[in-house]
């Protein structure tokens, strides 16, 4: 009876293509024609931010116009509950990746529209978190900015 040999060198899984770095990470790339986001690195590797506000900022650039993102809504969607939302939106809000403006409209009824930026420090460029550095300022911030408008007349 053969013995099993525990250096025997391991079988390579197929499809995923090998390269030269002993460690780490590998990206197995797939071509995407549509229905993807794009993310900056700003916001993928950002340092001061946790991981419930860099997902639930990707989750957000990713919706379409006018898509409800209030608190009880995200929290509907996802499992973190209400305060853990709450205090990622908060922290977009800190680093400038997310605007919330309490409006009335013409009918008398107030609402929050959100406003989500693509990058760091907003249209106001305000200093991103406990960082002392400006992320961005005026026309960049500007050109980075979409809408997303939560008109519901729920509270964020």
């Amino acid at each position: 009876m053969a013995e099993t040999q525990l250096n025997a060198a391991l079988r390579a899984k197929q499809g995923v293509r090998h390269t030269a770095t002993r460690s780490g990470v590998t990206h197995v790339r797939a071509y995407h024609p549509n229905r993807y986001t794009i993310v900056g690195n700003h916001l993928a590797l950002h340092r001061e931010l946790s991981v419930t506000a860099i997902g639930l900022a990707v989750h957000i650039l990713s919706l379409p116009e006018s898509a409800p993102v209030d608190i009880r809504t995200l929290a509907e969607r996802f499992p973190e509950g209400r305060d853990r939302i709450a205090f990622a939106l908060r922290e977009l809000e800190a680093c400038g990746y997310l605007e919330r403006v309490r409006e009335r409209t013409a009918e008398g009824q107030m609402v929050t529209r959100t406003y989500v930026h693509h990058g760091p420090g907003g249209a106001s460029g305000r200093r991103c978190c406990r960082r002392r550095h400006r992320c961005r300022t005026g026309a960049d911030a500007e050109a980075g900015r979409t809408r997303t408008g939560s008109a519901s007349g729920a509270r964020t």
